[in-house]
């Protein structure tokens, strides 16, 4: 397969034309514009090609014969986001063939069809479908159409076992495997018939392989796990195992049943982590049960309770052998949905304080624009005595603005320690003003329509249901949940399963578990092979952060980095280019994160710790170049631009 990998670098001499004709062979299709994986356009010294195997397409450029440069461009606006020295080429299927090869296929079909054809009356039909076939693969034209024949293409087929010497076939439920190749195998003959039917083929392939060829003279072993150690596979071996059942988080049954078989079974309890083992233990102890913990590569201690930190996915028991084995899956796993928690509060009314002025402070009134208060006068109007807020603006001008108008001024809120300019009642300053910004908000809530409206209607990438080792992940937490935490983990999660860009604002004081919520969320992306982006505002959150990361990830193989100013420039460099090999899994990091050279190879989750501390476009650009990704928004304050953002 690596003669067909076509690895194209900078500064090196290449034939145009071959490689055009090699990219046709690959099962790329030639266009005017390349858009989508799979395609490839020309353009006078240029080649356009997007792998599928590439997040963005490369465009290559010639001078003469020799490759001048070679960069990333963005397929939507064509443009170039990142310089690179080389561009790996890979096949589009995994249908590849030579012309040799394609020679011998079209000889073998032409011999099929007169040999298998017996009905003269749709013979011109299906032969029309067989010469459109023959086409297909005589110019490398819609490989999926003719995967069919692929029977054809290939002397001879194998499994990954004639690749091993003298290896060992561990089947975990044969028989399971065997009714699920049946099945596949009714399929299979199922699909070619319906195309007989349809005259959209000529004849039914033979199947290119055999179960049980493939269990020919091989060892059969069933079981859940290869813990046991000193099994002597000379001959078939049939481990007598079994799934044990839940304990849903009661722990007394399992006490109980520890007590009751103690002196009959030996039982081994697997932990991911050390603190939850020796919270277990201090359980064990509180019922006077006694225990040994053992090390990964220590015998069990039979008629004991073992305990150990591994990462073993479910327990089992083997019968023969009286031993039990438990992990925190059957220990913990629950058994009812988590009740949402309600305010005992029945009765409330939110409390709004105004900002007391003091003289001397600037405001801003909605129509006249930045003025000093300079304190409260009473008037006389119509006879009526009425308090007034007085305010200086540019010339000595005053205005008196009723107390019960305060609603049209506000504090002016600017740079710490710098005078705002003083605007003049009447003048045409404060109303030029009010149309830039007006303008410019009309900019970007246009903007943010479009990207919200564009957000709504692309397709996002729809995580898995949990698996276990998000469970694991989740029941390694050394906290008890909050019912709060519990009903937005499961907001969250549920958001991410659904087949569309998540945008999610999480509200909660400093200290009452965001970050653990957002560690889950990272997690489930992670686990789905999606890179994962922690937008923290200060150098100093983002250390914390790494620092919670690292420590709560231990018992798992994720790799997590941090990109701030304290990082060196070449180590920067190098987390950047692991980011978009896709070698990194979660970066924390300030706004350095934003900048044009960080490029990821496959984003699928942006948490933004405290967004009032970033501007919105700053959030906004990585919600453009990735449309399709899933937004966590993280706050202890949660301003009024916060809140309406959401």
């Amino acid at each position: 397969m690596t003669n067909y990998l076509t690895k194209i670098e900078i500064d090196k001499t290449y034939n145009y034309y071959d490689l055009t004709t090699k990219f046709v062979s690959l099962g790329y299709q030639r266009v005017s514009v390349v858009e989508e994986q799979g395609e490839f356009a020309l353009r006078g010294g240029i080649i356009d090609i997007f792998p599928f195997t590439a997040e963005h397409p490369y465009r290559v450029e010639f001078f003469g014969d020799v490759v001048d440069s070679i960069r990333f461009f963005d397929e939507k606006t064509q443009r170039t986001m990142k310089m690179i020295d080389e561009a790996l080429i890979t096949p589009i299927y995994e249908l590849v063939y030579s012309d040799e090869i394609k020679t011998s296929v079209i000889e073998k079909l032409k011999m099929e069809f007169n040999n298998k054809l017996t009905v003269k009356r749709d013979q011109q039909k299906l032969q029309d479908v067989l010469y459109a076939d023959i086409n297909d693969i005589e110019n490398y034209h819609d490989l999926t159409r003719i995967h069919k024949f692929i029977t054809y293409f290939y002397e001879s087929t194998e499994t990954i076992l004639d690749y091993i010497e003298d290896g060992l076939l561990i089947f975990i439920d044969y028989h399971n495997i065997s009714n699920s190749f049946n099945n596949f195998q009714n399929e299979y003959y199922q699909f070619y018939t319906e195309l007989l039917e349809e005259h959209k083929t000529v004849f039914i392939p033979e199947h290119y392989y055999n179960i049980s060829n493939i269990i020919d003279n091989q060892i059969f072993f069933q079981a859940y796990t290869t813990l046991i150690n000193d099994i002597k596979f000379t001959a078939e071996y049939d481990v007598n195992s079994r799934k044990i059942e839940l304990y849903y988080g009661v722990l007394e049954d399992f006490y109980n049943e520890v007590k009751r078989y103690k002196d009959l079974k030996t039982y081994c309890v697997c932990f991911l982590n050390k603190q939850q083992l020796i919270r277990f233990s201090e359980n064990l102890a509180e019922q006077n049960l006694s225990y040994a913990i053992i090390g990964e590569n220590d015998n069990l201690i039979m008629n004991q309770i073992n305990l150990i930190i591994s990462n073993t996915p479910e327990g089992f028991e083997l019968i023969d052998q009286k031993i039990k084995v438990v992990t925190t899956f059957e220990l913990y796993k629950k058994l009812t949905k988590v009740v949402k928690y309600r305010s005992t509060i029945k009765e409330a009314k939110r409390i709004k304080y105004l900002d007391e002025l003091k003289i001397g402070d600037y405001i801003v009134h909605v129509d006249h624009g930045i003025g000093q208060y300079v304190g409260i006068k009473t008037l006389l109007t119509n006879g009526i005595h009425k308090d007034y807020l007085q305010i200086v603006y540019r010339g000595e001008d005053k205005l008196y603005v009723p107390v019960e108008n305060i609603n049209l001024i506000q504090k002016y809120i600017g740079n710490e320690g710098k005078k705002p300019k003083i605007h003049k009642i009447g003048g045409t300053e404060w109303a030029r003003t009010k149309y830039r910004v007006q303008n410019k908000i009309k900019d970007i809530a246009n903007k943010l329509i479009k990207l919200y409206a564009t957000r709504e209607k692309t397709k996002g990438f729809a995580f898995g249901i949990d698996t276990e080792e998000q469970k694991q992940f989740d029941e390694s937490f050394e906290f008890v949940e909050t019912p709060d935490q519990l009903q937005a983990i499961a907001e969250i999660k549920q958001d991410m399963e659904q087949g569309r860009p998540m945008d999610r604002l999480l509200c909660g004081d400093v200290g009452y578990g965001k970050t653990e919520v957002a560690m889950r969320a990272a997690f489930k992306a992670v686990i789905d092979n999606k890179q994962v982006a922690y937008l923290a505002p200060t150098t100093i959150l983002t250390q914390q952060h790494f620092e919670n990361f690292i420590k709560r990830f231990s018992n798992f193989p994720i790799n997590i980095a941090l990109l701030n100013r304290f990082v060196t420039p070449n180590r920067q460099k190098e987390i950047i280019t692991k980011l978009s090999k896709g070698q990194i899994d979660i970066v924390i990091g300030t706004h350095r994160l934003l900048s044009r050279d960080v490029v990821f190879h496959d984003l699928g989750l942006l948490i933004i710790d405290e967004e009032q501390r970033f501007g919105v476009e700053h959030k906004e650009r990585i919600k453009e170049l990735k449309v399709n990704i899933d937004v966590l928004t993280l706050t202890a304050t949660p301003i009024p631009r916060t809140l309406q953002m959401s």
